[in-house]
């Protein structure tokens, strides 16, 4: 009889280990979908952070301000800028340094960053160079960390270019 109950103990057991073995294994399989779903969650949030950027930076506001800056301003007369120059000035700097700021926090991985460099490279060099004199008289009032974010941001394109990683298209 004391045979019979070891022999049924022993199935039990070994029962119980396959059931949690199994309950293991459904676990493990559920943990990878759920990774696989985070995973495409997340290209799923960078693809709308990309085209949020991109609304932002086309805006047709935004693009007539730096057609206006590329095309019209010249640096070395900014005392005699106009106002809608200056108005023109005072939106690509700020669209620029809140694209550093975005860009900044890490929201977007490293190659879609080069592709915004790609794409916007050529418009922030540009734009920074005839901006310089504003953007000096803009920190002698707010202070010098004033436009970081723009400054930042034009470092980065530079850097890029440098690399040979991101060969500035002309965009306005």
């Amino acid at each position: 009889m004391e045979n019979i109950y070891q022999m049924l103990q022993l199935i039990l057991v070994a029962m119980g280990t396959v059931a949690l073995i199994a309950t293991f294994w459904v676990y493990y399989r559920q943990l990878l979908t759920m990774q696989k779903q985070l995973s495409a969650s997340q290209q799923a949030s960078v693809g709308q952070n990309i085209l949020s950027l991109a609304n932002f930076l086309q805006a047709e506001d935004v693009r007539n301000a730096r057609t206006l800056v590329i095309e019209s301003i010249d640096s070395s007369n900014y005392p005699n800028w106009t106002t809608n120059e200056k108005q023109a000035a005072a939106k690509v700097c700020s669209s620029y340094h809140v694209a550093g700021l975005i860009l900044k926090t890490g929201v977007f991985p490293a190659d879609s960053k080069i592709d915004i460099l790609k794409t916007w490279g050529a418009s922030i060099g540009i734009c920074h160079d005839k901006l310089k004199p504003y953007v000096t008289d803009i920190r002698k009032q707010a202070g010098s960390e004033c436009l970081w974010a723009y400054e930042w941001l034009f470092e980065k394109t530079v850097k890029a270019k440098a690399k040979g990683m991101a060969e500035p298209i002309a965009t306005h």
